[in-house]
């Protein structure tokens, strides 16, 4: 035991039970592991919570003495011989409790209760400190198995007394706890609006202070630990915080940093535009596959990123201060490597967003980027700035990146589109990339990783060309079939839409109406292809062109007066090229023929000369203008 006497008025935390938190992410295990057991069973939850958790658990002698107080002016001493709610050493004490709790739901089964119940998997429960949150499948009596599991459990270890049943929620496939909305049937998690408004009032009533106070960081850190459970990139700047928190004292304000001010600045544009709500749980368990590939690269000179299912591709060559911030290894290759992922994200990400989120694939041939990317920590200030970037338009546009390791001989087009600025590399560039659409990097977000570009602006501005972009290159088809065989990048329903998305987002956003998708641009969503290329525009036949025909043909000539009496045909029967005309060599059986027009005398008799002819007789078959297979006079 730690000696007590050395601190008589502070806890001594070397006799402090270690207490470790389990994250929420358990649970969107279970119910995920649940739901792909049986994927038509329905999936519930219960949370139960143990009656004044703290007062169940008395304290030694030896402790009670320093939970003691007087009031003088009643003569009255008190002596608490319970955990007091708010002592650093609560929540540890009882955790030790807690976790006996779930231990003894976790080995009972419903057969464990019920010898002739054949069911003999076990139950689940998670708890943190006092709460319990309880997953199981709706079968059988497998729910009222459960209840009766905890309120043993918590018998067993507190005592008749700690249980409360109004604290026991029913069973629901929607479900608040630890601060989150749960929904077993559309498999998300959100924050509730509530608890979002008061973390951003919170966060806003520090920021209009110079200072603040321990209690205050404490309170903002409870609300904020439900954004980190919804948010990934919210994780290192939460840990931040906690270190303002940690080294403020009890009694006195402390002054608000300048980096603090700036994470929470990240909190607030995160909680007014973040996606907080409808948070897919598949995010919580390992990723799904990739919806985006792509491939880049960073060097001395410049950098690279290509994106091979829609064949484009930026390039960017450093000028001088980057070229002189690499000398002084203030621009490493690694926040270089970084930045082209930045720089894909802020460039295409707009065409990303959907309502589900898209998972974004960055491909590198620097394993030290690889885990920069995938953990969005740094202790680097450049590559700090670049995770708050990262972090909002994750949490804004519904994107999920993520960075693996690819070796530096598959990776060589990215890697020669970093470095071919001069002849003969650039020569050897173009050639291969003479296929591929350069994109424009926007020139607000050329430098986003010095902190002078605010990177929570909602909508990115339209594209600009910037000095140190090159003009248009290209890539060879060889070439884009190499990197679509690699990683199976090609044009999916899915990327056809995205790309429609960040059309239509433009449009609202610059020009003021959403365009409407056409019915071949639907089939094309449809995932069907068009055989042959799209027909080309026909100009219609008006009476000046009739009247330019009549005045420069050859009257002598059959086939030009064939030609205009074609003209004149389709001018005034309003007949399709097709229904008169030969198309591409050959005629539809629908086509007006010699034999299906005749000229009649009055009577309606064949006309023997010209100067009989009174009308004219025609026949049309599956004509739209006519009725199919009738004869039709015109005088």
């Amino acid at each position: 035991m730690p000696d007590r006497s050395l601190n008589q008025r502070g806890s001594v935390h070397e006799g402090i039970p270690e207490l470790v938190y389990d994250l929420v992410d358990i649970i969107a295990r279970r119910i995920i592991a649940l739901r792909r057991a049986n994927p038509s069973g329905t999936v519930k939850l219960m949370k139960g919570d143990v009656k004044a958790a703290y007062k169940n658990i008395h304290v030694h002698e030896e402790v009670s003495a320093f939970f003691a107080g007087s009031i003088p002016e009643d003569d009255v001493v008190v002596i608490d011989l319970a955990l007091p709610f708010g002592w650093t050493g609560s929540a540890a004490h009882y955790g030790a409790f807690g976790k006996a709790i779930s231990h003894l739901v976790r080995r009972e089964s419903p057969n464990s209760l019920n010898p002739s119940d054949p069911d003999t998997e076990p139950f689940f429960c998670f708890n943190w400190v006092d709460d319990h949150v309880l997953v199981e499948h709706d079968i059988g009596d497998r729910l009222q198995a459960c209840d009766s599991a905890i309120l043993l459990a918590m018998t067993a270890v507190l005592g008749p007394r700690a249980i409360n049943e109004k604290k026991f929620t029913d069973w629901s496939t929607r479900l608040i706890a630890l601060g989150l909305e749960w929904d077993s049937v559309a498999m998300t998690v959100s924050m509730p609006q509530a608890k979002i408004q008061k973390a951003l009032g919170r966060v806003q009533g520090i920021l209009n202070s110079r200072t603040t106070t321990r209690t205050q960081l404490s309170k903002l850190l409870g609300s904020l630990r439900h954004v980190c459970s919804c948010i990934r990139p919210a994780k290192p700047f939460f840990q931040r915080l906690v270190g303002l928190w940690k080294r403020a004292p009890r009694a006195q304000p402390v002054r608000v940093s300048q980096e603090a001010r700036l994470d929470l600045v990240w909190f607030d544009h995160i909680l007014r535009h973040g996606r907080l709500t409808g948070v897919s749980l598949e995010y919580f368990c390992d990723l799904p596959a990739p919806d985006v590939h792509l491939f880049m690269d960073a060097s001395d000179t410049g950098l690279c990123v290509l994106n091979p299912a829609q064949q484009e591709y930026f390039r960017i060559q450093f000028d001088a201060t980057e070229k002189d911030m690499i000398k002084r290894q203030e621009f490493s290759i690694n926040v270089r490597e970084q930045f082209s992922a930045l720089l894909a994200v802020l460039c295409w990400g707009g065409r990303w967003k959907t309502e589900q989120v898209v998972h974004v694939r960055f491909w590198i041939d620097n394993s030290t980027a690889v885990t920069w990317c995938n953990k969005l920590a740094s202790t680097n200030p450049l590559s700090q700035e670049m995770n708050r970037i990262f972090g909002a338009v994750e949490a804004e546009w519904s994107i999920r990146v993520s960075a693996g390791h690819l070796a530096v001989s598959s990776n060589f087009l990215a890697d020669m589109g970093s470095r071919a600025w001069s002849n003969p590399l650039l020569t050897q560039w173009l050639r291969l990339t003479n296929t591929w659409t350069q994109v424009q990097v926007p020139i607000n977000v050329r430098k986003a990783y010095d902190g002078n570009w605010s990177p929570f602006s909602s909508v990115p501005s339209p594209t600009h060309l910037d000095d140190s972009t090159t003009l248009p290159g290209g890539s060879g088809q060889s070439s884009a079939s190499e990197l679509e065989d690699h990683r199976g990048c090609l044009h999916t329903t899915k990327s056809r839409s995205l790309s429609s998305c960040h059309v239509k987002w433009f449009h609202r956003i610059y020009a003021g109406f959403e365009p409407e998708i056409t019915p071949g641009h639907a089939t094309a969503f449809a995932g069907m292809r068009r055989l042959s290329p799209a027909p080309s525009s026909r100009t219609p036949v008006s009476p000046a062109m009739l009247e330019w025909i009549s005045n420069h043909i050859d009257y002598k000539n059959p086939q030009q007066r064939l030609f205009l009496g074609a003209a004149l045909l389709g001018f005034f029967y309003l007949l399709r090229s097709s229904e008169y005309l030969a198309v591409k060599g050959g005629r539809h059986k629908y086509a007006l023929e010699v034999r299906d027009v005749q000229v009649c005398d009055i009577a309606g008799r064949p006309a023997v000369t010209i100067e009989s002819g009174h009308m004219q007789s025609s026949r049309y078959e599956e004509a739209k203008q006519i009725s199919k297979g009738k004869a039709h006079l015109d005088p």
